[in-house]
């Protein structure tokens, strides 16, 4: 036990020494951290495209089959869609990502090579956007002070980011959730990031909400005109997709992911229910884990699901969305904005049937903010404008 003790307590010295290091030198030790980083994530790609024989990228090659039908002149929505990932053949009739996801995704089409190389369908016109999008987060972070976040997003998790850069575009809606949060005290600049954010990914509409109801309980009509302002982009770029085919849109964004039916880790490469996907990859929601629990029950020898599952889940998630959000509006401060926003948009995930662990990367950044804020959760009044750690260093030196 007297070891133990002082290995922690050397430890704790060792970290509050590189803290230390880092706050004294924080170009040197920045750039230090972003070549580190850099190295890892490379180093990580070639030994995943020389290592994996399976296609890993679906979300990335809908999004360019998207692109092609709308350079073409064809409304990416409602169209048909087949894409190979781990070597089984998705098709779906409808796009359900939000129309600026296309639209941030048009540079790709400059690239002059294949869009696709390799077995593992590596993409890398979207590696290259999305790589430069990580760069700028691990800027944003680094600037504002929250050192060990910056450290965790461009180092600890290298190995996730190598993959996801080409195989999904969720640095895009991290990027838009990190500055929303970074501006949450500006009524205009936290409106116009969250709003391109849930024009990217929908689940941005969560903490959305929120922010309308910080920023109009705080200042009143003159945060809602700011906040107004700040949505007239977002508005602009949804406009022309909305007016092509409004039931279809409306369809492909808010109903289609709703039919999808969860599987269960049983029985996880099945598509009698529907799906054609591996199911042990979905393991941050909740409905596969109840399906398992039920198969088991019922008929463990055949693939089962519980109907409507997904919709009731959804639904007690929509429900409690609404509860924290009618709390808010009788305790509309910062603390609580992070906390119960951070809450609800967990709950959404986790009641989908999709599950994908890159999705939690969304909840994780706004613990971030959480974590800063923690002593805030309890504060029932408004306070000064939010500083980022660094700024509030700054100031009490």
């Amino acid at each position: 036990m007297i070891k133990m003790n002082k290995f922690f307590k050397r430890l704790d010295e060792l970290l509050k020494k590189f803290v230390d290091w880092i706050k004294s030198n924080r170009l040197k030790s920045g750039l230090l951290i972003f070549i580190i980083g850099t190295l890892m994530r490379f180093g990580f790609l070639v030994f995943y495209y020389f290592t994996v024989n399976l296609d890993w990228c679906d979300m990335n090659e809908k999004v360019l089959l998207a692109l092609n039908y709308l350079i073409n002149g064809i409304d990416p929505y409602g169209q048909s869609y087949q894409m190979p990932v781990l070597d089984i053949i998705n098709k779906e009739n409808y796009f359900q990502y939000p129309p600026l996801t296309i639209i941030i995704h048009l540079p790709v089409l400059l690239w002059p090579g294949q869009p696709s190389i390799g077995q593992i369908d590596f993409y890398p016109a979207f590696f290259i956007l999305h790589f430069i999008v990580d760069i700028y987060v691990f800027y944003r972070f680094w600037k504002g002070g929250y050192y060990g976040t910056a450290i965790g997003q461009w180092i600890i998790t290298a190995p996730l980011f190598a993959m996801l850069d080409f195989s999904n575009f969720i640095s895009i809606p991290m990027l838009f959730l990190v500055l929303t949060y970074l501006n949450l005290d500006n009524p205009t600049k936290s409106a116009l990031y969250i709003s391109l954010g849930t024009i990217t990914y929908t689940y941005l509409a969560i903490p959305a909400l929120f922010f309308f109801i910080y920023h109009f309980k705080k200042n009143k009509l003159a945060g809602l005109k700011r906040f107004i302002i700040g949505l007239i982009p977002a508005i602009i770029i949804i406009i022309p997709f909305l007016v092509w085919n409004p039931v279809t849109f409306i369809h492909d964004i808010f109903i289609s992911q709703g039919t999808r039916v969860s599987g269960n880790f049983l029985h996880p490469y099945n598509n009698i229910l529907g799906e054609n996907t591996y199911w042990f990859l979905h393991v941050c929601s909740i409905p596969p884990y109840l399906n398992t629990i039920y198969n088991l029950i019922v008929d463990p020898s055949i693939p089962l699901s519980i109907p409507h599952l997904t919709t009731v889940l959804t639904g007690l998630a929509l429900l409690l969305t609404f509860y924290y959000l009618y709390k808010f509006w009788k305790k509309p401060y910062r603390g609580k904005l992070v906390y119960w926003s951070f809450l609800m948009t967990l709950a959404f995930i986790l009641a989908s049937p999709s599950g994908y662990a890159h999705i939690m990367i969304i909840p994780i950044i706004i613990l971030v903010f959480v974590f800063d804020l923690r002593k805030e959760i309890s504060i029932e009044k408004y306070l000064e404008n939010y500083k980022t750690p660094y700024l509030r260093s700054i100031k009490q030196t």
